[in-house]
């Protein structure tokens, strides 16, 4: 066989034949389609490197699947939480490190979250002292909640870091007991229940609170029920007494009544006004118990359960009982907790009529929050949310709480509780929360002393039209806060 039998195949310049079907796509079409490959692939990388660059929040963005069916989510917010957090506040590395292995592991098995907090458990320490590492660690916590509710996780974690008189980072934990929504000016925005699962020495100033307009309206469960115990049951009875909360129940007691007997059944009314006398009682011991650590007592009693207190608690009080002018506990402050605890558990439905009065209150307390969610403010610009009642000068942190008081008293379905706490808040002192409900209770005339009038609603609609220039209808849903349970 010849040589001249072997040919090689012919070469396809790509210009032979224009009708032929090409095997390759030209080059400056690879090249485009690389292009758009690459700004596609990094689009997420420079959209957020933007939103770093202007000062904004940059969404947090999970690297891996989630897997957190394989978590116990209740024993990382509740004990290993805790542990964890109250070792990163003191100087002991070993026990430290063991509470960070301990959670480590329990969220092992869920790259995102192991991932988190391995970043948290770094800037938690010398690093507070800086701007940027204790925005990043409220990132990362905001990050933690973002991606347990993108995942229909109900659990969330609320961050702060205190400055003085040392840096310390603290976060209470919470499981989400009830997720629904409220509707300001018909918008609708997110309301949610917190039941607190940590068990850190820490308490609650305030019953909901607003972490960003996104995150929505939170109503803190447990300090809700308190409030339902502490400062609206007693309204219902008999009070006697000089103190300023006796006086306050008795002007404004028949009022909350007529206001719980539309919105409450009638089983509830008739428990909570059969039992109320003898709450008042033993609320107003305990406060007089806990106002004598100002002058010296040392004694510290705890919150008044719901049911009272065990025989054992009383019991054991008798030998703290004494005379003169700063005594721990006086002999009619024991009688007086005495009587009530056999009131109150011989009440029968006396829980279930509690857990109404809960869910009553929770939502005012939504109406407040759900105001700030629709206000969106940036805390940072002094100029946001000019007050036509508001002196000059007022801080904004104060004003946006005139807006939120005055949208409890227009919108709330209880206007004589919510003028009640208004109240209560003047008096506790110069804080922003303080300073608004004085503004607010000098705008509508309001007295502390008389019994409240029946036109609060229509005077702080007026006031909300004159103060900013508008006035939005706010409703919250009709089962919002059906978790909410005494026991």
């Amino acid at each position: 066989m010849s040589d001249a039998s072997i040919t090689e195949p012919p070469i396809d310049s790509g210009n032979d034949d224009p009708t032929r079907e090409r095997s390759f796509p030209p080059r400056w079409l690879v090249a485009a389609a690389c292009a758009i490959g690459l700004v596609a692939w990094f689009r997420t990388e420079i959209a957020d490197t933007a939103r770093d660059l202007a000062g904004l929040e940059v969404p947090y963005r999970p690297a891996h699947p989630p897997n957190l069916d394989a978590i116990d989510l209740a024993a990382v917010h509740g004990e290993l939480w805790t542990d964890w957090v109250i070792a990163a506040s003191q100087d002991d590395a070993d026990e430290r490190r063991g509470a960070e292995d301990a959670l480590r592991t329990a969220i092992a098995a869920d790259a995102n979250l192991a991932a988190l907090f391995a970043e948290l458990a770094r800037l938690v320490g010398p690093e507070l002292t800086e701007d940027r590492a204790r925005e990043r660690v409220l990132w990362v916590v905001g990050a933690w909640n973002d991606y347990l509710d993108y995942n229909g996780a109900g659990w969330f974690l609320d961050a702060s870091i205190r400055l003085q008189p040392s840096v310390r980072f603290f976060a209470m934990a919470y499981r989400i007991v009830g997720d629904g929504e409220g509707k300001v000016d018909g918008e609708a925005k997110r309301v949610r229940v917190l039941e607190r699962v940590d068990t850190l020495n820490l308490r609650e100033l305030y019953s909901g609170y607003v972490s960003s307009a996104e995150q929505g309206a939170m109503v803190l469960g447990d300090r809700t029920i308190a409030l339902a115990l502490d400062r609206t049951w007693p309204a219902f009875g008999e009070v006697v007494g000089e103190t300023e909360m006796a006086r306050l129940w008795r002007a404004f007691g028949p009022a909350i009544v007529r206001e719980a007997e539309t919105a409450l059944s009638p089983s509830t009314i008739t428990v909570l006004g059969a039992s109320a006398t003898a709450r008042a009682d033993a609320a107003l011991a305990r406060e007089a118990i806990v106002l004598r650590r100002e002058c010296g007592s040392r004694f510290v009693i705890t919150d008044l359960p719901w049911n009272g207190y065990d025989p054992a608690t009383l019991d054991g009080l008798d030998r703290w009982i004494e005379d003169g002018e700063c005594p721990a506990i006086t002999a009619s402050e024991v009688a007086s907790l005495r009587r009530a605890t056999p009131v109150f558990r011989g009440a029968s439905g006396l829980a279930d009529a509690l857990a109404e009065l809960a869910r009553w209150r929770a939502r005012g307390v939504a109406v407040h929050e759900l105001r700030h969610v629709a206000d969106d403010l940036d805390l940072d610009d002094e100029d946001a949310l000019p007050c036509a009642i508001c002196p000059v000068g007022t801080p904004l942190t104060v004003r946006a709480e005139v807006s939120a008081y005055l949208a409890e008293l227009a919108w709330s379905e209880s206007p004589s509780v919510e003028l009640l706490d208004a109240c209560v808040t003047r008096s506790q002192g110069d804080s922003a929360h303080g300073r608004a409900a004085e503004i607010v209770m000098d705008a509508g005339d309001w007295s502390c002393t008389e019994a409240p009038p029946a036109d609060i609603s229509a005077t702080a609609r007026a006031l909300e039209q004159r103060a900013f220039g508008r006035s939005d209808a706010i409703v919250v849903d009709a089962g919002f806060g059906a978790a909410l349970h005494v026991d």
